[in-house]
């Protein structure tokens, strides 16, 4: 429907909203189902014919979150009688429809051509079949020359120009108008460009989306395509120095009509013998416009120039010195006025940065202070504010990119790079990693000398002293998002360490000492950070058999997942470095036979069935001294290390490495738990067997008060229910025989 919404002329529109309003008002028993994009809604309901049914029978379908995605994938498989031979492949596409723009067109690209590649024998859709379509951003690169090959040859090089000016000099995606894109009705090439566009938005290499004016603008759909399209990356590449002569030619012509077509804003004849080569028709009419006015206006200087030296020379030099003069200090006036607007707005983005930095921390505080529904609200506040500095600095990117526009200077350069740089790391403290990796990109282009960069780069220092003296060997978590690995071992002698050198990252430390119990402290090094660890080692006796002494420290607690479907599928926090003190926590959950011996050891009237209960019996009987629950900030280290990792394994599960189940809700009579440790990849950073799967656990919420946080999820439960960040709320009194929980102790 969005399709002649967005690109035929007002009469065909009109036309067709006319002939689909009669078809509903007309004919009572036909049902008419239509889509279209959020953003299209006031378009669509403005048409006479067709909004006022619009406006009166309209559903809104929210974005789907990973659970309906994984459905969204494996469903129909399983409803033909197929399933995906291994849950990595599910997790990679899930993670690649998240993580783009336009996503969902790329899973059904990528789905259709793993259909293709089905075993029907087995009826399988085999785990090799996602490489051998090339990977996600393969199959969509392939339906793209697809596209392109149905195109007649003059649309065909119509999209050829219409992609390349939707790709910045940068290597990223730029939006514009039909019309900058050559598509008016007065343009030669105009239907070519237009059939050219409608082809590829529907077939989803492009998306239409309404701008402020009302304009139909147009931008590549996804970004996988300006990395793994061959055929868009060779014409880039061919045509990399026109592209940039172009997008220089696109700001100046920007900044021309800005000032009313001034002629100051004009080029001279420097800057324009620079664009001699440029192919004119790759531009649009504006800019092919500002170049017309720019060689007449430097044939009538020319002219005159040649006139006055024929009478007048002396009066030429005067007359020249005076016009350069005036052109000189309009330029400068006219640079000075963006790089001052630009400084206004840093300033206001600063002073609004540091109101986002309190809000957090208040936000924070409220969860443990008041509980999450106020933590939450508290939260989005902090979440505003923080959108607000992002728009802030946007402003004064425009700035300094118009003064660019006017003339390329170092200075200005740099001064763009700072700017850059702090959107960057506003960006980077809120979790918004897609923004982060655009913006590290893009300062690569202003970042003359490298000092933005490898401040970026810079890592860490870690000082360790302990009691008693003990050997210390550190390994470092490799593997990124995915899957973490520990790296080869390194030992660092004897301790007190005095100060070395650490690339920022996850590490885990290991000390061993006389007499003395083992201890394992994992921990992360950020940016310029000094790690100074002073630690203790216990004596083993005061380490109860089956437990793990947890050593004071720092970790990351919460959820990084965006906010609405942190609160709506978590019911977590935000992830943010929090820190417990020394506890002992125990290596399993407590059994059944655990519970057995404690209740036999009891006189019958005694007997309670209550956890708490049975803690304090551990305490006073001796077993394990301080014994009590655990809270969820304990689980929570005890469970993901210092790095705030989903799964015990990193980002991803397999669903053979924990006892889960295959898919939410199967029969639980093909599925039960283990004995405890059967997957030693669910163990955690400390020890911790079945940390993920098996049964779920329980510990005291730090939220909501006098409530329980159950933990992960059991064996009758899939992976989505399986992730370490994932919570739900128990009253104290709950009973459920897929529930269980670990215990703590208070060293003594």
């Amino acid at each position: 429907m969005i399709h002649w919404l967005t690109l035929p002329d007002p009469e065909e529109r009109a036309h067709a909203a006319a002939a689909l309003g009669s078809l509903v008002i007309r004919s009572p028993a036909v049902r008419l189902l239509a889509t279209a994009r959020s953003d299209f809604l006031t378009r669509l309901t403005a048409l006479p014919e067709l909004g006022r049914e619009i406006a009166e029978s309209l559903f809104l379908v929210r974005a789907m979150g990973e659970c309906e995605l994984r459905e969204a994938i494996v469903g129909p498989a399983l409803s033909a009688g197929f399933r995906f031979e291994g849950e990595d492949t599910v997790d990679a596409l899930v993670a690649a429809t998240q993580g783009a723009s336009g996503g969902l067109p790329l899973l059904q690209f990528t789905l259709a051509e793993l259909w293709k590649r089905r075993d029907p024998v087995r009826r399988l859709l085999p785990a090799t079949g996602l490489e051998e379509a090339g990977g996600v951003t393969g199959a969509l690169a392939r339906h793209a020359d697809g596209l392109l090959e149905t195109l007649l040859p003059a649309e065909r090089r119509a999209a050829q120009r219409a992609l390349m000016r939707l790709v910045t000099a940068e290597g990223t995606r730029s939006r514009r108008t039909l019309e900058e894109l050559g598509g008016g009705e007065r343009e030669p090439d105009g239907a070519s460009v237009r059939a050219a566009l409608d082809a590829m938005v529907r077939g989803g290499v492009l998306v239409a989306r309404q701008s402020d004016d009302g304009r139909t603008a147009f931008e590549i759909a996804h970004e996988a395509l300006l990395e793994h399209w061959n055929t868009l990356r060779g014409w880039l590449s061919h045509d990399a120095e026109q592209l940039a002569l172009r997008q220089r030619v696109e700001r100046a012509a920007a900044e021309w009509q800005r000032v009313g077509e001034h002629p100051g804003a004009l080029w001279g004849a420097v800057l324009l013998a620079e664009v001699r080569g440029l192919d004119a028709s790759a531009l649009g009419a504006r800019e092919r416009r500002f170049l017309s006015a720019t060689r007449r206006a430097a044939r009538k200087r020319r002219g005159l120039a040649i006139a006055a030296a024929a009478f007048v020379p002396l009066a030429l030099l005067g007359v020249y010195a005076g016009s350069w003069l005036r052109a000189h200090a309009d330029l400068e006036r006219r640079i000075g006025e963006h790089v001052a607007a630009a400084d206004q707005a840093i300033i206001a983005a600063r002073r609004l940065d540091v109101e986002t930095a309190a809000l957090r921390s208040e936000a924070l505080s409220t969860y443990g202070a008041i509980g999450r529904e106020q933590g939450d609200q508290a939260w989005a506040r902090a979440r505003a504010r923080s959108l607000e500095v992002d728009q802030t600095y946007d402003e004064a990117t425009r700035d300094l990119e118009s003064a660019i526009a006017l003339e390329d200077r170092a200075t200005l350069r740099a001064h763009l790079g700072d700017v850059t740089l702090a959107r960057l790391l506003a960006v980077e403290r809120d979790g918004r990693s897609t923004e982060r990796e655009a913006l590290g990109y893009r300062l690569s282009f202003f970042d003359l000398d490298g000092s933005r960069r490898a401040f970026l780069a810079a890592g860490g220092r870690l000082t360790i002293r302990s009691a008693p003296t003990a050997t210390a060997t550190l390994q470092r978590y490799e593997g990124g998002t995915g899957r973490l690995t520990l790296g080869a071992p390194r030992g660092l002698g004897e301790t007190p360490v005095a100060a070395i050198e650490l690339a920022q990252g996850s590490y885990l430390l290991e000390l061993v000492a006389p007499e003395r119990a083992p201890l394992r402290l994992p921990f992360v090094v950020e940016r310029a950070e000094t790690v100074d660890l002073i630690l203790d080692l216990p004596r083993p006796e005061s380490v109860p058999e089956g437990f793990v002494h947890v050593p004071p420290g720092a970790f990351l607690f919460g959820s990084d997942e965006p906010d609405a479907f942190r609160v709506q599928n978590l019911a977590h926090m935000p992830l943010h470095r929090a820190s417990t003190g020394a506890y002992l926590i125990g290596l399993r959950e407590v059994t059944f036979g655990d519970w057995i011996r404690y209740l036999e050891a009891l006189p019958p009237d005694e007997r309670e069935d209550d956890a708490e209960a049975y803690a304090t019996w551990l305490d006073t009987t001796g077993q394990v001294p301080g014994a009590r629950l655990c809270d969820e900030r304990e689980w929570e280290r005890a469970g993901r290390g210092a790095d705030g990792r989903r799964f015990p394994t990193g980002g991803r599960l397999g669903i053979e490495e924990a006892s889960i189940s295959p898919a939410e809700g199967h029969d639980p009579d093909g599925y039960d738990p283990r004995e405890a440790g059967s997957h030693p990849a669910s163990r955690s950073v400390f020890g911790l067997d079945d940390i993920a799967g098996n049964a779920a656990e329980f510990s005291r919420s730090v939220i909501e008060h006098d409530l329980l946080a159950q933990k992960s999820g059991s064996w009758y439960q899939g992976t989505s229910h399986a992730r370490l960040d994932r919570r739900e709320v128990l009253a104290p009194t709950t009973r459920h025989p897929r529930v269980g929980f670990p215990l703590c102790a208070t060293p003594r």
